[in-house]
Order: structure tokens, then C-alpha cells, then sequence
């Protein structure tokens, strides 16, 4: 609601929405009269306060980007509730609506809307079984999640943030009934959202949207099961939330779900949102985690050289074990109206221990057999905190923010390593025995002050001057110490050091943004100076411009941006001594090395309905990039070491695209996706100094129909990738692969509440080593029966059915081409009972 007080230098406050009720973001409101005018915008809420001095005739404006005008006269004899409702304007509606029922999807220049009740099937759906059924939205086995390429980053209800990291638990336990829009909303940061300003490439916040009869929901899920080879599984997810507070908590403990099939994970984690009033608003949360895991491991690679090609094979044991304990906090004050202050504060430590015994047999134009025991262990403590204030004055409508970051990051590394080495020569070998221990400390503070002005030049136009102020150092001190023949370790001074590495940035930008018709124009420059210290001092200035276009048709949203960087070499690249944390592969930084910039345009469209696209294009040149200078060198032995080497080249620049499309069908029960991609990138390498080039081509395909047949839901999917890397180290090697996955999961509801459920996929390799991997056949299952209604479900499931063993991957890096297998969990069953309970109000 909007109030006015007839008096001197009276407040005014109100909120802006939609027709269809949602808070608009970032409208412009002006007050005016012929004496007096002020300026404000909209807040994340759609709330925003203004202050004028008001007399008869005054006129409160609103204007939004693709929405008709808002002009509500004021009579300052009575104090009247006004709420500001913007309606799509008929030149360019802003959501666009098929005729004769409700849109599945909704088009907004910041927000694509789901309305959830054209994508529910079940009544038993939780809103994350509703995510593989939109258009344009990946969800990957770890439960990260993300929507025409952007990631998704936090997750809110009404508006309230839930600060934790676990979006995957708190989706799975809120019934899809409960909501009735999911929003994916573009997040820029704090600042822009304060400034207004949509500036770079944004991640992506979830927004559900509850009824309006529904202000209250409380959600708790707990699961227990048990099964042979001794596998466990205890878990719990539950909370609220309401206007006032939410909350909600998550633990689990199993050794299910380890990576290899052999360890264990732990963990927990809880966020709690608290308004104390209008004004004050507290946001806590808390994270841990311990996991371990054994797995074996096995790969084959290719590595390319002015000698000739080596061809390794190893086999491998690892071991790991992951402690992390994390704590956040975020408090938003509004000390007025016109002043606001959010302070946000983390601090955390994490541990990690791991052990690799690995045997690797070489051959090529160099024969070398390796036995390698390698035991490190990390730990690292760090906090971060931030201050953003804000302040709008009265009467121009100007705003000036402020924000100041600190981090700090204290690291210890230690490497124990030892390796059992046969040469080969024409007739005969040479064993040889390293030991190796390095230990590292590496203390690291960056900090960051960020200023923001920006003046309303006229209603639809502004004008932002903003400066930047960022420092990384970071101090690294380095004890390397070798065996001798009796085993004891010795300090080595030319592979120890103490190292400071320090960046300094200054940025200074001005950028006009004018909102005129359907379009939105950002224009401006950024001159950024810039200084690299190590022992020696690399100094410059960066120009770039700033350039965002954005348009929306009926249907369709198109943008294009372009994106300026500097980039700066990373600590070891520039380090003053040789890394061989792999003696067989070891790293000479280059404190030589320049400061670097990319030059990037990207161009998205999203256009919605029953069939929706999307695309994306970015294209990247960089300048004074940093390439790989592998070079071979002879040890004591007579045999060769590949040793890395960086210097600054040009040359390097890379281009991709993606496309998506998909289609509902049968009153969008059904639907079909289709993404594809392709990916270039050409890379300057030199070998042994002399320049050489390597080109990766990367093309992917997957297909993904979904099909319900009242009791029974099927959904295939089939995805190809090809890659081909292609290099001239010698004379031209062109190495391609090539990989078709076929998955599918099938649902089949009986009567009585039983069901039945499976997952299955097939991979299959050929092209670059296709007969060193055998390609799995995995399948999991359950039989399930519910009872009282969803309250608990029992599984028996079957993990692994056919006991495959591995997982295959491919990775191209350098010179370097390999393919690897990791093993999974083994074949085991297990008893799961399942108990939900909901509630709305």
C-alpha cells in the first residue's frame, strides 16, 4: 500500500506489482508537483520510499520496461491507500499468454514464471520433481541447477532468502501443490540491485510463490533404511516458513552414496530467516560436512612432443576424507527511509587428507615403469565479510551506495610423496627411488571498496558513475626436503622459498542506461590501471567499454552484452620456484609473466509458449594469454622429463553456442527437449619454445522425451558428444572421440499405492582408446507401497543391478589427451521407509 502525510517533507511509501499480483523490481517512481519532485526505485519486494514536499495537483509516476504508464493523482486532504499496479503494455505485452488458458510459461525481461498447476501430475509431486519438465532447466546428479546456462545460486519463498547451499533437499520436501509459481530471476549482486543496474552475466535465484490463500507452510521428510553389505542410510529435512520467519534444517549420514561404493558421508545444515520488523531482518545459517571414500581408478593417455608420443596406462587405489564447517550471516537494517545498510559475514574451515597409490607403465619413444605413493594433507581456515550501505536523497532521486569487502584465507599444505621409478634402456633398465616432502603455508587477504552514484537524467534514463578498488595478496612460504639413501629427508633450498604475490585494481566507470519503448540501452566505458607484484612489478591500464542491449517482442526476449576482464597470471605461474608435487611432470613459474585481458560478446534469446527456445553465443579473445611451453629434459639418467613452462602469447580465442528447444503436449503433460551445442577453441602452445598450436572442437546433442500415460511416465533420453582435438606439435594429429549415452527412468503406479521405479543408462566410446574402457550398463530400481495417503512410503530398492563397476570420462588438457574409469558402488539392497508430512495455512 501506498501513504502519504499531508505535511512538510512528507514520506512516501508503496509497493509495485504486477497484474498478476508479483513485486516489479527496479520500477521508477516519480513524485512531482509544480514545486517540488522526487525519484525512487523499487526494491527486490517492490517496495520503495520517497520524501516531497506535497501540495495540490501532486502526481505520483511509475514506469517499468514493457508496462503501460502509472500516473495516481494525490489529494493531500486525505490520507488514501493506493497500490500500484502496472499492466502489460499492448504493443508489447510483458507476459505473453495463450489464448483460453493459463500460460505454462511467462516471459519477463528479469524472470522466467513457471505457474505450476500446467506441470503437476501427481498430487504426490514435490516441486523438484517439476524441474526436469521445464524448458531450458538442467539439473545435474549432484543437485546443482541451471536455466539457459546461468547457475542457480540461492532460493527464496515470497521473497525470503533461504541462505544455505542445499537447494536440491529444500525442493524435495515442499509438495508442488503448495506453490503456485516458480520463478527463476536473474541476480546480478546486492549493489545492482539497490543501483538498478544489470551489468554482466548474472546467476539465477529461485523464487516459489505460495497461493494467496497460503501464507504458512510447515514440511518435514525423514528417511531410514537398511541394507546388505552393511549399508545405512539415516536422513532428515524439515522446516517452515511464514511471513515473519522460516527455517529449515537438513542432516544425513550414510555410505550409500560415497564415491567408489567404499566410505561414508556426513552432514548438516540449517538456515533460519528472521524479521523483526519492517525495517530489520536477520538471516543465519550453518553447514557441515565430513565424507571419506575409497575407490579404485584407472585412465590411458596421449601426450604429444617434439620427440614423438608417449602413451601412459596407470591403475590406481585413492583414498579421501573431507571435513568442512561453515557459518553465514546477513542482516538487512532500513534505518530510514531513505537509508539502508546490509551486512553480510561467513567464516569457515575445511581439512582434507587423501592418499593415492597409483602404477603407471609408459611407453612411446620413452619405455618407463612408475610405482607412486602420494599422501597430502590441506588445512585452511577463512572468513569474509561485507558492509553495503545506501542512501537516496530526498528530493533528486539520486542514490549513493557504498560497499567494502574484506576476505581472509590462511592455508597449510603438506605432500609426502615417494616414487619407485625402472628406466628402460635399448638392453637394459636403471631402478631409481625418490622421497619427497613439501610442505606449504599460503596466507591470503583481498579486499575491495566499491562506490556508486546514480542521477536521474529523466524518467526512463540514468546516469551511474561508479569506482572499484580491489588488492589480493598473498604471502607463500615453501619447504621442499628430498631423501637421501638412507631415507632421511633433507631440506633443498633451490625448491624452497617465501613469495609474496600481490594485485592492485583500480576501476573507474561511467555508463548511461535508457529505457525507451521495448528496448533497454546500457552504454559507457570502464578504464581500469592495474599493477602485478612479485619480484618483479608488471604494471598497465585496461580500457573497455561497457555495452548491453536488451529488446522484448510479445514472446521473446533478446540480449546481447559485451563482457571486458583483466586477467592475471595465478600464483603458479609465477612462482620462483619448480612445483613437483609430480616429479615426472614438473611446473617452472614465470615471474616475468604479464597481466592479461579477454575481450567477450555473448548474445542470449529466450522465447516462451508451448514450444520455447533459447540460445546462447559468446565469442572470447584474449590478449596476452598465458600458454604452456612443454619442455623436455634430461635427468641424470639419460631419460626425459616433461617439464611445464608458461609464457605470454596472442592469438588465443574461443567460440560457442547452444540451443534449446522444447515442446508440450497433451495439456503439457508431455513434452519433448532438444539441446544442442558446439564449442571451438584455438590454443597457442609452444614445444621446446617453438610455437605450435592445438584446436579443440567439442559438438553435443541430447534429445529428452517426456511421456505419461495416465498410470504409467516414461522418459528416454539420448545425448552424443563429439570431440576432436587436433594438434601440430610434430607434424598434424588429429585425435577424435566419440560418446552416446542412452538413459531412461520409468514410473508405473499400481493400484493400492504400489509402484514401480527404475533408473537405466548406457554409454558407449569409440574413436581415441575406445577398447581401454568397458562401457557400462547401470540400473537402479525400487518397489515401493504407499500408505496413508503420501504420509509413508516403503522401498525395497536395488542399486546397481547388472553390478557394473566403473564410470568412464574424457578430458583434453594441453598436449594432453586421456580417458579414465572410476569405480562405483557395488550391487546392494536395501529396506527404505520413507515419512513426509505437510501442512499449509
Amino acid at each position: 500500500m501506498l501513504s502519504l502525510k499531508a505535511q512538510s517533507g512528507s514520506i512516501i511509501r508503496g509497493k509495485v506489482k504486477d497484474s498478476s499480483g508479483n513485486p516489479v523490481i527496479g520500477a521508477n517512481i516519480f513524485v512531482y508537483n509544480s514545486k517540488d519532485s522526487a525519484h525512487c526505485v523499487s526494491d527486490v519486494d517492490g517496495l520503495f520510499n520517497t520524501k516531497i514536499s506535497p501540495q495540490s495537483g501532486t502526481k505520483i509516476r511509475t514506469t517499468y520496461l514493457g508496462y503501460d504508464t502509472s500516473v495516481l493523482d494525490f489529494d493531500i486532504n486525505k490520507l488514501t491507500p493506493y497500490e500500484v499496479v502496472l499492466n502489460p503494455s499492448a504493443k508489447s505485452l510483458k507476459e505473453f499468454v495463450v489464448k483460453g488458458t493459463a500460460a505454462p510459461m511467462k516471459l519477463k525481461f528479469d524472470t522466467v514464471e513457471f505457474n505450476v498447476d500446467q506441470y503437476i501430475n501427481d498430487k504426490y509431486e514435490m516441486v523438484q520433481d517439476l524441474f526436469t519438465k521445464f524448458p531450458g532447466l538442467d539439473v545435474e546428479p549432484d543437485g546443482s541447477i541451471s536455466i539457459n546456462g546461468k547457475k542457480v545460486t540461492k532460493i527464496k519463498i515470497n521473497g525470503q532468502e533461504y541462505m544455505i547451499s542445499n537447494i536440491k533437499s529444500l525442493t524435495s520436501i515442499i509438495p508442488a501443490n503448495m506453490i503456485s509459481k516458480i520463478q527463476f530471476v536473474d541476480d546480478y549482486d546486492e549493489l545492482g540491485r539497490l543501483t538498478g543496474r544489470r551489468n554482466g552475466v548474472p546467476n539465477i535465484t529461485i523464487n516459489l510463490v505460495t497461493p494467496k490463500d497460503i501464507s504458512t507452510i510447515y514440511n518435514l521428510r525423514v528417511d531410514g533404511g537398511l541394507g546388505n553389505e552393511n549399508k545405512y542410510l539415516v536422513a532428515a529435512n524439515g522446516g517452515f516458513h511464514n511471513p515473519k520467519d522460516q527455517l529449515f534444517f537438513m542432516v544425513n549420514n550414510n555410505n550409500k552414496d560415497a564415491a567408489g561404493g567404499n566410505g561414508t558421508i556426513t552432514n548438516g545444515e540449517a538456515g533460519y530467516h528472521y524479521n523483526f520488523n519492517k525495517q530489520l531482518s536477520l538471516n543465519v545459517s550453518g553447514r557441515m560436512n565430513n565424507q571419506s571414500a575409497v575407490f579404485q581408478s584407472f585412465s590411458q593417455s596421449t601426450d604429444i612432443t617434439d620427440n614423438g608420443t608417449l602413451n601412459s596406462v596407470n591403475n590406481g587405489t585413492n583414498y579421501s576424507a573431507n571435513k568442512l564447517k561453515e557459518l553465514n550471516l546477513k542482516s538487512e537494517y532500513k534505518i530510514t527511509d531513505n537509508d539502508l545498510v546490509l551486512v553480510q559475514f561467513s567464516a569457515g574451515n575445511t581439512n582434507t587428507v587423501s592418499q593415492n597409490n597409483s602404477a603407471t607403465n609408459q611407453t612411446g619413444f620413452q619405455k618407463k615403469d612408475i610405482n607412486n605413493v602420494i599422501s597430502q594433507e590441506r588445512k585452511s581456515n577463512n572468513w569474509s565479510g561485507s558492509v553495503l550501505a545506501s542512501h537516496t536523497f530526498n528530493k533528486s532521486g539520486r542514490i549513493l551506495s557504498l560497499q567494502l569487502s574484506l576476505n581472509n584465507n590462511d592455508s597449510k599444505y603438506q605432500t609426502d610423496e615417494a616414487d619407485k621409478i625402472r628406466y628402460y634402456n635399448d638392453t637394459s633398465y636403471v631402478d631409481s627411488t625418490i622421497l619427497q616432502q613439501i610442505h606449504k603455508d599460503e596466507l591470503g587477504n583481498n579486499s575491495s571498496l566499491a562506490i556508486s552514484y546514480v542521477e536521474p537524467v529523466k524518467e526512463n534514463a540514468s546516469f551511474e558513475l561508479k569506482y572499484i578498488y580491489q588488492n589480493r595478496i598473498t604471502k607463500n612460504s615453501q619447504l621442499t626436503s628430498w631423501g637421501d639413501e638412507n631415507g632421511k629427508l633433507l631440506p633443498v633450498d633451490s625448491l624452497s622459498s617465501q613469495y609474496k604475490y600481490a594485485v592492485y585494481q583500480h576501476q573507474v566507470e561511467g555508463n548511461y542506461q535508457l529505457a525507451k519503448g521495448n528496448a533497454e540501452y546500457t552504454i559507457g566505458l570502464a578504464i581500469s590501471p592495474n599493477q602485478l607484484k612479485t619480484t618483479t612489478t608488471s604494471s598497465g591500464t585496461t580500457i573497455f567499454p561497457v555495452l548491453k542491449f536488451r529488446y522484448k517482442w510479445p514472446s521473446l526476449l533478446f540480449s546481447i552484452n559485451y563482457q571486458g576482464q583483466t586477467r592475471f597470471p595465478t600464483y603458479q605461474q609465477i612462482a620462483p620456484v619448480t612445483d613437483l608435487s609430480n616429479i615426472q611432470y614438473p611446473i617452472v613459474g614465470n615471474p616475468s609473466l604479464k597481466i592479461g585481458q579477454s575481450h567477450s560478446v555473448i548474445a542470449e534469446f529466450t522465447r516462451s509458449g508451448k514450444s520455447s527456445f533459447w540460445g546462447r553465443g559468446m565469442y572470447t579473445k584474449n590478449i596476452h594469454d598465458i600458454a604452456v611451453n612443454t619442455i623436455l629434459i634430461e635427468d641424470v639418467l639419460g631419460t626425459v622429463k616433461q617439464e611445464t613452462h608458461y609464457l605470454n602469447t596472442n592469438g588465443n580465442f574461443s567460440g560457442e553456442a547452444k540451443l534449446g528447444w522444447s515442446r508440450q503436449f497433451g495439456k503439457v503433460k508431455n513434452s519433448i527437449r532438444m539441446e544442442m551445442g558446439t564449442k571451438y577453441s584455438h590454443n597457442i602452445l609452444f614445444a621446446n619454445n617453438v610455437q605450435k598450436y592445438n584446436d579443440i572442437w567439442n559438438v553435443s546433442i541430447k534429445l529428452n522425451p517426456q511421456l505419461r500415460f495416465g498410470w504409467v511416465t516414461f522418459i528416454p533420453n539420448f545425448g552424443y558428444q563429439f570431440n576432436r582435438s587436433k594438434y601440430n606439435i610434430t607434424e598434424e594429429t588429429v585425435i577424435d572421440c566419440h560418446t552416446f549415452n542412452m538413459g531412461s527412468y520409468l514410473f508405473i503406479k499400481f493400484p493400492e499405492g504400489f509402484s514401480l521405479e527404475a533408473w537405466g543408462n548406457k554409454q558407449l566410446n569409440w574413436g581415441y582408446a575406445s577398447g581401454a574402457i568397458a562401457n557400462p550398463l547401470s540400473m537402479d530400481m525400487n518397489i515401493g507401497k504407499k500408505f496413508f495417503g503420501d504420509k509413508i512410503t516403503i522401498l525395497l530398492e536395488c542399486n546397481n543391478v547388472f553390478n557394473q563397476r566403473n564410470s568412464s570420462s574424457y578430458n583434453v588438457s594441453a598436449n594432453s589427451v586421456s580417458i579414465g574409469s572410476s569405480s562405483v558402488v557395488s550391487r546392494f539392497f536395501m529396506l527404505h521407509a520413507i515419512y513426509r508430512f505437510s501442512k499449509a495455512k
